[in-house]
């Protein structure tokens, strides 16, 4: 028995959809179809009082990052 404890992605109105998959033990990809152009993936540790920062290479339309340890929500900003 387990369970995965992956990134939650807060889905942003109009924008692409996002996907989390794990990719081996400890990461996760996040994705989005279609990739489209000027969304910017974004993360924050806390949703109560959010303070979203740019992903580096989150501009690419998938990003592999930690699915371990402290939690980060993440969403698709367009500037």
């Amino acid at each position: 028995g387990g369970f995965w404890a992956l990134p939650i992605a807060v889905q942003v109105p109009d924008g692409p959809l996002l996907r989390i998959s794990p990719t081996s033990p400890g990461l996760a990809e996040i994705s989005w179809d279609p990739p489209t152009p000027g969304f910017v993936l974004q993360s924050s540790s806390s949703l109560s009082t959010p303070e979203w920062s740019d992903v580096p290479e989150g501009d690419t339309g998938a990003v592999v990052v930690p699915a371990n340890g402290r939690a980060f929500y993440y969403r698709l900003h367009k500037p």
